[in-house]
């Protein structure tokens, strides 16, 4: 039961439970909702300046992710999960840009390239190695990413086989919360009661 999934795995957000690696309790999350919903596609007219916007993606698939500055201000702490998703994942990225624009990839989170499938979910930290630096945009260091995301200036998009532009995004915002980064189990869960249910 797909919609009633969605449903409780959507008003859950607000309320993750924590699992990750910070013990300090002060440390403010950031989460973001992935969905079709949110992609920006484009479509390359030909004679205009520019390409065109045409609105979101249709996709069945959903998921959640979160960010946490570390507390030494070296790394992003990022958890991301996805269900429902009818295609394999082929790249997971974090991006610079406000809702409703494409901006330039900041960090790879995952690139089926590397090797494996992306499964369920990925854990882990970022650092200032793995940022693809955009000194036009001003952003040169974990710090310049810190800002953005403080403003909501990021976003994750989640590339797959059917729709390699852009399956799957999330525009990331503060929760309001504080602790650990890392609780979206809670969408295994709600897939196990609403399996549960559907006897």
């Amino acid at each position: 039961m797909k919609q009633k999934l969605l449903y409780y795995t959507r008003v859950s957000v607000l309320c993750l439970l924590s699992t990750g690696t910070f013990a300090d309790a002060s440390v403010p999350r950031y989460l973001a909702e992935l969905e079709g919903a949110q992609e920006v596609t484009t479509i390359e007219i030909p004679g205009a300046s520019a390409p065109l916007n045409n609105g979101p993606v249709a996709s069945g698939g959903y998921g959640v992710a979160e960010l946490a500055i570390s507390l030494d201000r070296s790394s992003l702490e990022y958890s991301v999960e996805i269900i429902n998703l009818g295609t394999e994942v082929q790249k997971v990225h974090v991006h610079l840009g406000p809702r409703g624009a494409n901006g330039p990839m900041l960090f790879s989170i995952f690139n089926i390239a590397d090797g494996g499938a992306f499964g369920l979910s990925q854990a882990g930290f970022l650092t200032i190695e793995d940022l693809q630096a955009n000194p036009d945009l001003g952003i040169n260091t974990m710090e310049d990413v810190f800002t953005n995301l403080k403003r909501n200036n990021l976003y994750f998009n989640i590339h797959t086989l059917a729709i390699p532009s852009g399956e799957l995004r999330g525009q990331v915002g503060e929760t309001g919360q504080t602790g650990q980064v890392g609780a979206l189990q809670s969408i295994r869960t709600l897939e196990s009661n609403d399996s549960d249910d559907s006897d």
